[in-house]
């Protein structure tokens, strides 16, 4: 993206909670994919990705991916009740949601890291 200057790369095209998002990114820097340094987006990098009515999704279609939403590392303690939530973004409709981190939510995982790499 040189808008920003991270590079990204599209996971797993299915349903992945947020457990196995965290897995996926892990996996990929564990192999060294592309030199490694992969994590998962913070919400406001998934919302510059946002382009309403660029591609099926709003999104450049170089991201080739069939779902709507994709997962962020970034989390939300709740404490009454006691829950983690992570930021979890449509790109369809441009909204953000919290989910729980639990196993009944589903997204797309994407990894992303900085481009200027030396």
């Amino acid at each position: 993206d040189e808008r920003t200057g991270l590079e990204w790369v599209v996971g797993l095209d299915r349903d992945t909670n947020h457990y196995q998002a965290v897995d996926w990114v892990d996996f990929i820097n564990k192999i060294g994919f592309a030199g490694g340094g992969w994590r998962m987006p913070i919400a406001t990098e998934l919302k510059q990705l946002y382009q309403k009515g660029v591609g099926i999704r709003d999104i450049d279609p170089k991201f080739k991916f069939t779902g709507w939403w994709v997962w962020s590392g970034e989390l939300v303690i709740e404490y009454n009740p006691p829950c983690a939530r992570y930021f979890d973004f449509h790109f369809n409709s441009g909204r953000a949601y919290w989910p729980p981190r639990g196993t009944d939510y589903y997204s797309r995982v994407f990894g992303v890291r900085s481009g200027r790499r030396g």
